[in-house]
């Protein structure tokens, strides 16, 4: 997407939001971003797709549900176009937590980190199956991503290790396939979690 078409689109929708510069993030998987000043952060998906934007729309009530009840802040969208295909929030303060500066914390400050968010992996957990239903979260095909995983693993980690190393892997790789055919009730789980959203 060009900038200056979804900057057009955001002025159409919110006349009244102001800014000096904008960034266009084009590095998401399925959406794009637009940050204004960064303060303001837009998304849009990347594909028209109703799916995709019936997406973006179920997840802006979802993190509305989900404000009071986990322990970090998480993006709370005040901006949703009338169609829906696009939504904005006020950028979370705080920087990204890159590798480099979390190896220079200290054992109290990684601890603490550890902490927040296993307590915030727990909220998720707890949230009730019929929430995930009124907010149509997809569940996910844990057949398709077991196979997917075994078969990258094959062919791109497997070529790096040595002969031990691939039957240890291979030996996890079993005992996950038995884990993922006890039956589990459906719950919600952080996808994208890495340290680019860990601020």
């Amino acid at each position: 997407m060009e900038a200056k078409i979804f900057l057009e689109k955001i002025k159409k929708e919110f006349p009244k939001l102001k800014y000096k510069k904008y960034t266009l993030l084009e590095h998401g998987w399925d959406h794009f971003a637009m940050a204004l000043d960064n303060k303001t952060i837009f998304r849009t998906p990347k594909k028209a797709a109703d799916n995709l934007e019936n997406q973006l729309y179920n997840e802006t009530r979802l993190l509305d549900y989900l404000k009071n009840k986990v322990t970090v802040r998480i993006p709370e969208y005040t901006y949703i176009s009338k169609d829906k295909s696009f939504a904005g929030y006020k950028m979370l303060d705080g920087k990204e937590l890159k590798p480099a500066q979390f190896k220079r914390l200290s054992a109290v400050d990684k601890e603490k980190i550890a902490k927040q968010l296993a307590s915030f992996i727990t909220s998720l957990h707890a949230i009730p199956g019929p929430i995930l239903r009124i907010f149509k979260v997809q569940p996910t095909n844990v057949k398709k991503n077991y196979n997917a995983l075994v078969r990258n693993a094959r062919k791109l980690v497997f070529p790096k290790l040595k002969k031990n190393e691939i039957k240890a892997v291979e030996i996890f790789f079993d005992e996950l396939k038995i884990v993922l055919k006890q039956e589990y009730s459906n719950t919600l789980i952080h996808t994208d979690l890495k340290w680019e959203h860990l601020l």
